[in-house]
């Protein structure tokens, strides 16, 4: 799984998935890997831990006070549910902040950027030595902001624009002027959905979208990687291709359909243009960020 936080204030966080042969609920996922963190560090210190300062992104929820809030409160739950007692918060930002400034060796105006899995979040702090050991840094905190879009967004954008034409995204039915649903496509290139096509009512609708094909041959590509399970696999090839596209003009996805191999070739290019308007609803933050703090970049 991916960014499990980004289920905090939808309705994924009371929807369950499948997990061998039987089902977990997302809030379990979340618990479950808190009991992880909780244990390796009480055994790190040698002793108990009751109190915890948890990380959390500047919003939950876009333009939702009432979401954010429900979102925290059920990460609190959480928390208290494996066994910590006192838990408070810490937007990711600031703790970056308070972090780079063990480093540096004067007085700075620091843009904190934290773009994680599946958001992105700001701070301007002012940070320096003299700073560093005042317990109140509030009147040092000139703006904070965030937006619900990190790196699995992007991994779901690149998806769509390269790989799910190939499984018939876009592609015609039989009847003229209907195209394949979105819906299945979208899920399967996001991260925490794929999982939902893996049941024997998804499997049913793929079958209809077969007989109603125009180009069934990609259908029978989006049945196989259904079949086998391979929607994750396929997930982590688009990952790979992003990464390296930040360091190549140009690289290989391999697709495996178990029809013989086949590859595509993705430039710097068409990421930019499959994510261009994330990276405008990134850039936008920044600059509101900036207007609050009243700072130029």
């Amino acid at each position: 799984m991916r960014s499990i936080k980004s289920m905090l204030g939808t309705d994924l966080i009371d929807a369950d998935t499948a997990l061998r042969r039987g089902r977990i609920s997302f809030r379990a996922v979340i618990a479950t890997f808190l009991e992880q963190v909780k244990a390796r560090a009480e055994a790190a210190l040698d002793g108990p831990l009751s109190d915890v300062v948890v990380g959390r992104p500047v919003h939950f929820v876009d333009g939702d006070p009432a979401g954010d809030h429900a979102a925290e409160e059920t990460l609190r739950g959480i928390a208290r549910s494996v066994g910590f007692r006192d838990v408070s918060f810490q937007y990711e930002p600031i703790a970056a902040a308070l972090d780079y400034e063990q480093q540096v060796g004067g007085e700075e105006l620091a843009l904190i950027a934290d773009i994680g899995g599946g958001t992105s979040d700001f701070s301007i702090v002012r940070i320096g030595p003299e700073r560093r050991g005042k317990p109140d840094r509030t009147e040092d905190i000139l703006a904070n902001d965030g937006i619900r879009v990190g790196g699995t967004d992007f991994d779901r954008d690149l998806s769509l624009a390269t790989v799910m034409p190939m499984l018939g995204h876009g592609s015609a039915l039989k009847r003229a002027g209907l195209v394949a649903p979105k819906t299945i496509f979208l899920d399967l290139a996001t991260w925490s959905k794929i999982n939902f096509l893996y049941t024997a009512k998804a499997m049913g609708e793929l079958e209809r979208l077969l007989r109603d094909s125009a180009e069934p041959e990609k259908i029978e590509r989006l049945i196989g990687v259904v079949e086998h399970r391979r929607g994750h696999a396929l997930a982590m090839e688009v990952e790979r291709t992003k990464i390296a596209l930040s360091g190549e003009p140009q690289t290989g996805l391999a697709l495996d359909w178990g029809d013989g191999s086949l590859d595509l070739a993705v430039d710097g290019p068409t990421l930019d243009q499959a994510t261009r308007a994330l990276a405008a609803r990134i850039g936008g933050r920044v600059r509101a960020c900036l207007a609050e703090a009243g700072v130029e970049p």
